[in-house]
């Protein structure tokens, strides 16, 4: 009764708790329904077991961040999932977050090599973040980038 392509399960974990979706159009023209028909069924056991897993957070910063690019070329075979992990494999607790904001590949670029552009957004928890915390940070995280992927900084 339910329509194939706009329905779900719903899944706490691994424990099946119920679905939604739209009701088939076929049960609604039988039901003479002509309108389109949505439900949903959620088992009350799984949401009660699952009641005590609390989502983690992070306060709100105090300070504003600060941001940094840098344009990096790496070999042809270290993909974007090698990067984000060792981006991720980096301690460094004021790296709020990054992004890749350009991909190139072309001249000054050499043969079996791209260039990548990213963003990294810094910031500290008890809000004193200086240019002078900030680029050490940052470099470190170029550093590692470099020792880890084997990447070089674009026009060096």
């Amino acid at each position: 009764w339910a329509h194939p392509g706009v329905s779900a399960d719903v899944w706490i974990g691994d424990v099946r708790a119920g679905w939604v979706g739209q009701l088939h159009p076929d049960a609604g023209d039988a039901w003479e329904i002509d309108v389109p028909v949505y439900a949903f069924e959620v088992a009350v056991a799984p949401l009660l077991a699952s009641a005590d897993r609390v989502p983690a957070h992070r306060p709100l910063p105090r300070g504003q961040g600060s941001t940094r690019d840098v344009a990096l070329v790496l070999r042809d075979d270290v993909t974007f999932a090698r990067l984000a992990e060792a981006i991720g494999g980096h301690v460094e607790p004021l790296l709020a977050g990054w992004s890749l904001f350009d991909v190139y590949v072309g001249q000054h670029v050499d043969a079996g090599h791209y260039s990548v552009a990213l963003r990294a957004t810094y910031r500290s928890g008890d809000g004193a973040l200086t240019d002078a915390r900030v680029e050490a940070a940052h470099e470190g995280l170029v550093a590692h980038l470099i020792g880890t992927l084997g990447a070089t900084r674009r026009g060096a």
